[in-house]
């Protein structure tokens, strides 16, 4: 089990902690561009041997068992950065330009895929929800961006190659709530 968050002087760490009791077991520096924002890690996934720290705009892969930073890489997450992200399939899922396009990017930092989720343009689509399981991504958006409309929508996704396998409109009672998938 991993934890991240800006202890102590506002350095980013990360830290490694037993499931059984909770108890730390080891921490380590995080590159502190990953908070360019202020807002600290925005994600964290775990997947491909790595725990994936995802901020606004960077990501860095760590290795689990040493904590080490093993690689590092710039994403263009468009207005609003990474919101959310999500491992599958071999490569991390990433939620950006405020919940209009989910971005699948392979280990080395490469965005191999773009899924548009939407084509209109909102301040931020609240609620979002990003999950892996059942062998594909789920994301849930608010549906459009008309404020006096709470419909979601829920995307399937393929890990595989990122492309959308189901769009379901739901109505406005899930309109606060998140995603899971078991």
């Amino acid at each position: 089990m991993f934890a991240v968050s800006a202890f102590g002087d506002g350095d980013l760490t990360i830290a490694r902690l037993d499931p059984a009791t909770g108890a730390v077991s080891a921490t380590a520096a995080l590159p502190g561009d990953l908070d360019a924002d202020g807002l600290g890690p925005r994600a964290l996934a775990v997947g491909g041997d790595s725990v994936w720290v995802v901020g606004a705009t960077a990501v860095a892969r760590v290795d689990p068992a040493s904590l080490e930073v093993t690689g590092r890489f710039e994403v263009d997450a468009g207005p609003g950065g990474i919101r959310l992200a999500t491992f599958a399939g071999g490569a991390l899922f990433a939620l950006v330009e405020n919940g209009a396009a989910l971005l699948r990017i392979d280990g080395e930092g490469t965005v191999t895929d773009r899924l548009v989720l939407s084509e209109e343009p909102v301040e931020w689509r609240l609620p979002a929800s990003l999950a892996a399981g059942r062998g594909h991504v789920w994301v849930m958006v608010q549906a459009g961006s008309d404020p006096a409309r709470h419909d979601v929508r829920i995307v399937r996704v393929d890990p595989a190659t990122g492309a959308a396998t189901g769009v379901f409109t739901v109505a406005s009672e899930l309109f606060a709530g998140a995603i899971a998938v078991s």
